[in-house]
């Protein structure tokens, strides 16, 4: 005879895996759960979040705040946080019906007490704000990381914590000879690395599908396996300043499993509220090009470099690094003969030489396939140099189609003639 208790003990089973965390009831003595695969996983990521915000905010400032749990699968670390930190509200989402209905048999099961309100929703139903984002095993389910921190950022008030897998090799010395690798393989040539440390990124790419409780959403996808570097570029973009508190040998060592070889990492993001990086990225662009225009090498080094092309290298030895002179010299290597003159259109504008200075700029937005950089330079100073008369207004054009992020506003401030 198949009695009521055994029905449900048919559809505890049903709703398998309860893989993230062992479900303990308050009444019934019993454990629901298999961290097989992971074991210690779930503790260790509870054990860092509660040691984290405990390190970041005080009790009475954690009573007044609100969690969001994305893609909480059954909800158990939703509760396990609950019983840790005396948190305002926990919402919890998961975007899998079954996950969500998983958790409600469950907690209905053993009798679990909780406050925290389990929703079952994607993503962009999620209208108002949090301070914190809990983010754990989702990133690497997802085809488009960047979009995903995205719409995080946009919920997020204060901070942000997140556990995934990660491409890191456990060993130190591939790590070290992969970093080595991508910068070569990469090349960060960018303007932002002008003002922030030179880092790249990298991810691994496989097809998943829906197939399994915890796996994406999609049918079938292809997901990212980001490194630390690529979350930490992603966040920083998206406005958090980040670090890792664990990742690859030192996460794997509170695994107590050797069934998969895992690697993942554990990251801190604060909503940096002072700096937006975009309006950081303008200032500096604004400062450097400014400084483009008002600095030049002088007549007697340009003379030298251009008889003696071959000690270039050799010459930039004895250049001073903190001086912006450093900075041009170093960009003569591209587009040669365009950047001498350009130097030399400067210098006789700081000699108050018009004439000669227009003539070799008017030159170098004449010629075939003149250097890029020094064409839009060249517009910025004609636009100077006109300023206030007819021509004015067309290098103002030429310049903005040339480059249209280009700071018009430093044609007015610069000190050439």
């Amino acid at each position: 005879m198949i009695t009521q208790k055994k029905i449900q003990k048919f559809w505890l089973n049903a709703f398998q895996p309860y893989a993230h965390g062992n479900w303990m009831g308050e009444e019934k003595k019993i454990i629901i759960g298999n961290e097989e695969a992971l074991k210690g996983r779930n503790e260790l990521i509870l054990t860092q979040f509660e040691k984290i915000i405990l390190e970041k905010f005080s009790l009475d400032e954690i009573k007044k705040m609100r969690v969001l749990d994305i893609g909480s699968y059954d909800g158990h670390t939703s509760v396990q946080i609950e019983k840790r930190l005396n948190f305002k509200e926990i919402v919890s989402i998961e975007p899998k019906k079954k996950n969500f209905l998983k958790g409600m048999f469950v907690r209905d099961y053993l009798k679990i007490k909780t406050n925290v309100k389990f929703i079952n929703c994607n993503l962009e139903d999620i209208k108002e704000k949090f301070d914190i984002v809990f983010c754990v095993g989702v990133l690497h389910h997802l085809d488009n990381i960047n979009d995903f921190i995205k719409q995080l950022s946009n919920l997020c008030e204060k901070s942000i914590f997140i556990e995934c897998q990660s491409y890191k090799p456990k060993s130190n010395i591939i790590n070290f000879l992969l970093k080595r690798l991508n910068k070569k393989i990469i090349e960060p040539k960018d303007i932002v690395y002008k003002f922030e440390k030179k880092t790249v990124g990298i991810s691994g790419h496989k097809f998943e599908t829906n197939f399994y409780d915890g796996s994406t959403v999609n049918d079938l996808s292809v997901v990212t396996v980001p490194d630390n570097e690529f979350i930490k570029q992603v966040l920083f973009v998206n406005g958090f300043k980040s670090d890792v508190i664990l990742s690859g040998k030192e996460y794997s060592k509170y695994i107590q499993s050797n069934f998969r070889n895992f690697s993942a990492t554990i990251l801190y993001g604060e909503k940096n509220q002072n700096i937006n990086q975009v309006t950081k990225k303008r200032k500096y662009i604004k400062s450097y090009e400014k400084d483009y225009l008002e600095n030049c090498l002088n007549t007697k080094l340009l003379k030298f470099i251009e008889k003696n092309r071959i000690f270039f290298k050799f010459i930039l030895l004895f250049i001073d690094k903190n001086k912006f002179d450093y900075e041009i010299f170093l960009n003569l290597k591209y587009n040669f003969d365009d950047k001498i003159n350009f130097e030399k259109a400067k210098n006789y504008l700081k000699k108050k030489e018009i004439f000669k200075a227009s003539r070799i700029l008017y030159r170098l937005i004449s010629e075939y396939n003149s250097d890029y950089r020094t064409c839009y330079r060249a517009f910025a100073l004609l636009a100077h140099i006109y300023k206030g008369r007819k021509n004015e207004k067309l290098f103002l054009e030429l310049l903005k189609n040339c480059n249209e992020y280009y700071p018009t506003e430093i044609i007015s401030e610069i000190k050439c003639i």
